[in-house]
């Protein structure tokens, strides 16, 4: 019987292999970027074309190789990092496995061109086969071209996803890059446009370097915001910083942590932060930071993913405890200075002012029970219709919900019911949030925009900016008015004027945070303005409580008669109806 075990040429493992390593053009660029790094350049640049898709370049001042180095590294498995399995307990580079440019080599078009100063040498690949090995001009350092990726993949070629997704993770993982090595400097190029360009600062000591990288990618506006760590204990070392307890973000996409200079994801990380912060954080808000922890190698385990994405630790209590415990102290040590906002006088809010006519007679929450009809005119109704009534003693609770009676013996409205009879409890926010989304989907206006006084430049990252600049006009269509100045830089000089705010700042962070949440890369170009004016929506402020009667009375009204009453824009339950048999449940 003839054997059925088969040994895989050497190009097909290399294919397998580069699906595990080479994912997407961020996978592709961090590795060339990392072997840079390890290559001890003090300058690296990136360009890439079409997402990296069509083209990525990578140049570095490294101490690149000779003719039979630059031959050998494009072997699976050739290192210069290991000799032994031993040395992986003693491993400070960036790279170990030797995949990377053999990976990359083999899904794509690739030419290396590298001089260890002695000599140069250019070797061209297509499909990990060589075509080229000459002798080249070039002065010491190594630069990578990479073009036409996942040519000869098309199964991989079919998943991946937008351009400008691609362009968003390549620039997330250059940031995370030029975080990662101060001392380094990095340019970094898409589409023939500058993202960044940040330079090393050599007399300064490593925390004051983190400061003025942080201020390069994320601007000077955080900075302010930020709190110094520089602690350690038997085994650790931890520096960075980490925001104040008046700085959060309703995810975790502001945390960075890097061990021995590998940037790492780990929940265990996370929560040890978050523990450090305790109660001084709102619940569901997570502060922003970059830490870097510095350890023996041998407690960690950076052999886990091919992508070197997770690290394990070996005393990963220790750590958690430690870590929280330095947090805390940082915290407790630092002392801050909480500005007090002048109090503003309350403008009008046009989208919930009471109608000309008082809908109650009697305008007091107290007063004898009687029952108002909502308008005879209001469209929502026909005349041969029942209306809806609701009685007077509407009643604010803890500022957050209102407490209604109605009556309805047919539903006139867009609720799920056919009798709608006892008290309706409704979440204010959430209510605004809804008839606020609806305003803003309404094609047949124009948003209202209210002029800031003072417009405000927001520095972004550089990640968050490519969001921003990709979809300039569905913002200005939702009433943001922003325009794209320097860099990563942005001025914004009006809001929606039904938002109730001047505070660009906050609601442009929720509004990209959301944004980051959604998903834009995921959904076709139509859904995108529902995910906005759902972002937008959220951004609603409860500046003012609704204490009036008419006020609460046009507010009801208005959110009964939207198209979807019980449900928020972001799937929240809005309305509770609780009849009299739900109040028995209570009381019994």
């Amino acid at each position: 019987m003839p054997s059925i075990i088969r040994v895989l040429d050497e190009h097909t493992i290399n294919k397998i292999a580069a699906g595990e390593v080479i994912e997407n053009s961020s996978s592709c660029v961090k590795e060339l970027v990392e072997n840079a790094i390890d290559a001890q350049a003090r300058f690296i640049e990136v360009r890439i074309i079409a997402g990296g898709r069509k083209k990525i370049e990578v140049i570095d001042n490294g101490v690149g190789m000779g003719p039979d180095d630059a031959l050998l590294a494009l072997e699976r498995h050739a290192t210069s990092k290991l000799k032994k399995i031993e040395d992986m307990n003693t491993l400070d580079s960036m790279g170990f496995r030797g995949e990377a440019l053999p990976s990359i080599s083999s899904i794509s078009k690739l030419t290396l061109k590298t001089s260890n100063n002695e000599q140069a040498t250019e070797i061209v690949i297509s499909g990990g086969k060589i075509l080229k090995h000459q002798v080249a001009s070039r002065t010491q350092g190594t630069t990578i071209e990479v073009e036409s990726l996942f040519f000869n993949v098309p199964a991989r070629k079919e998943f991946q996803k937008s351009t400008s997704n691609d362009i968003q993770k390549v620039t997330k993982v250059m940031t995370e890059l030029a975080l990662a090595y101060p001392n380094v400097s990095f340019r970094f190029v898409s589409d023939q446009r500058e993202t960044f360009n940040v330079s090393a600062q050599p007399g300064l000591s490593f925390i004051e370097s983190i400061r003025f990288r942080v201020q390069e990618l994320y601007g000077e506006n955080l900075d302010s915001s930020l709190i110094p760590i520089d602690l350690e204990s038997r085994e650790y070392k931890i520096r960075g910083f980490i925001s104040s307890t008046e700085t959060s973000r309703p995810n975790r996409l502001g945390q960075h942590f890097y061990i021995n200079g590998r940037c790492v994801q780990s929940k265990l990380l996370s929560w040890a932060l978050r523990e450090g912060y305790s109660t001084r954080l709102a619940e569901k808000r997570f502060p922003l930071a970059f830490l870097f922890i510095e350890m023996d190698p041998s407690l960690i385990d950076v052999n886990v993913h091919p992508q070197k994405k997770e690290i394990r630790f070996r005393n990963a209590i220790e750590l958690k405890e430690e870590l929280s415990k330095m947090v805390n102290t940082a915290l407790q040590t630092t002392s801050y200075k909480e500005a007090e906002a002048p109090l503003k006088e309350e403008p009008q809010d046009s989208f919930f002012a009471s109608p000309s006519q008082p809908l109650f007679e009697n305008p007091s929450v107290y007063d004898q029970v009687h029952k108002i009809k909502i308008m005879q005119k209001d469209p929502v109704f026909s005349k041969s219709e029942p209306k809806l009534e609701l009685v007077p003693n509407i009643i604010g609770i803890f500022d957050v919900y209102l407490l209604v009676q109605a009556k309805s013996c047919h539903s006139a409205l867009n609720l799920p019911m056919h009798h709608l009879d006892g008290l309706l409890l409704i979440h204010q926010k959430r209510g605004k949030e809804r008839l606020l989304f609806e305003y803003l989907m309404k094609k047949e206006h124009k948003v209202d925009i209210q002029n800031l006084l003072l417009p405000e430049t927001i520095d972004f990252s550089p990640s968050d900016a490519c969001i921003i600049e990709d979809h300039l006009d569905l913002f200005n269509a939702f009433g943001i008015s922003i325009r794209s100045m320097r860099g990563n830089t942005f001025m914004i000089d009006g809001l929606p004027a039904i938002l109730k705010t001047t505070d660009a700042k906050n609601i442009m962070e929720e509004v990209v945070q959301d944004i980051h949440a959604f998903g834009f890369h995921r959904v076709v170009s139509a859904h995108k303005e529902q995910l906005l004016a759902k972002a937008i929506a959220k951004s609603v402020r409860l500046e003012k409580k609704i204490e009036e009667v008419n006020e609460a009375q046009t507010f009801v009204s208005k959110l009964l008669k939207s198209s979807d009453p019980m449900i928020s824009p972001r799937g929240k339950p809005i309305i509770k109806v609780l009849d009299q048999n739900d109040l028995s449940k209570l009381l019994n």
